[in-house]
């Protein structure tokens, strides 16, 4: 993280600017360097300070008091920083990655774009997401976290039969999973999709996309439509908590959950990247198949502050 300004992003950088000008003057005030240290490392980030002299190598004052300001807070916070570990309460579950791709498990690079989407909304929402991820060289997923409460199974994962078990396991043991479009099968995401029998449906595929160009909610009294594609399902123990409605069709479920052992097994028709236009309907999706958020971030008249549940 670097300190910003009112024109460059960073502390008395002085790209940009003619000779002779002197370097840019911050427009933050030293209060806000505590919060900003706080939002950072409280959400597992690292925090970087960086300072840039002016076309004549001097600085500007008010940035040089930011730097102070951080260095003083974060060594009043020493002892709480150090020997600290990871904390989340969501997993990001995606298996591992094909021997030809070993960037991305389950889909090309480009599919980043949809996992980063997800736990942007998680952390928007107060959940705190990880990654569990089998790749060479970049990361191992030996067990679950003990802190992870709900796993989330993208549409495009590449899950080991191992894998797929540990999930099971995680239901039967009390935890809680939500599966979209194709991760419901809880193994490749092949273009046949396929659902588990822990999610207690009859799949018949996908619905042919040609006749229909999006599935219809009615949302707080408004219409909202999600994206296709959409597996066709028939609940059979399932219980359904989300219609949605396409013609000439009529009424198809979108969110089923399912009791298995102790926990509960959350299943989405459509993919997350239906969502794109319904974000609220992906906040309510979260609160269904995770619960409370963890944390809350209220705004007060210039300042951020973090609430722990």
């Amino acid at each position: 993280m670097t300190i910003p300004n009112s024109r460059s992003g960073r502390a008395g950088t002085s790209a940009g600017t003619p000779l002779g000008s002197g370097p840019l003057k911050t427009n933050k005030g030293v209060d806000y360097i505590a919060h900003a240290a706080a939002m950072a490392l409280g959400g597992g980030l690292n925090l970087y300070l960086a300072l840039a002299l002016g076309h004549d190598r001097t600085t500007d004052q008010g940035s040089i008091d930011l730097l102070g300001a951080a260095g003083k807070w974060l060594k009043e916070r020493r002892e709480y920083l150090e020997w600290t570990t990871d904390f989340s309460d969501v997993g990001i579950v995606l298996g591992t990655a094909e021997s030809d791709d070993l960037v991305r498990a389950g889909g090309p690079l480009s599919y980043g774009q949809e996992v980063v989407a997800l736990e942007t909304s998680l952390r928007k929402a107060g959940y705190l997401p990880c990654r569990l991820l089998n790749c060479p060289n970049q990361q191992r997923w030996d067990e679950i976290p003990v802190t992870i409460r709900t796993l989330i199974i993208p549409d495009r994962v590449n899950l080991s039969s191992a894998e797929g078990e540990k999930v099971g396991r995680f239901l039967e043991r009390g935890g809680k999973v939500l599966a979209f479009g194709r991760g419901a099968g809880l193994a490749r995401s092949d273009e046949a999709p396929k659902v588990a029998d822990a999610f207690d449906v009859a799949s018949a595929g996908y619905l042919d996309s040609a006749g229909y160009d999006g599935i219809g909610l009615e949302w707080k009294e408004k219409p909202a439509s999600l994206k296709p594609p959409l597996l066709l399902v028939r609940p059979k123990s399932a219980n359904v908590l989300l219609w949605g409605n396409v013609q000439p069709e009529g009424s198809l479920p979108v969110l089923a959950s399912n009791r298995v052992g102790r926990g509960t097994a959350h299943f989405s028709t459509v993919t997350e990247s239906a969502f794109s236009e319904a974000p609220e309907v992906l906040d309510y999706f979260w609160e269904a198949a995770i619960g409370e958020p963890i944390w809350r971030v209220a705004e007060d008249p210039g300042r951020y502050f973090v609430t722990l549940r």
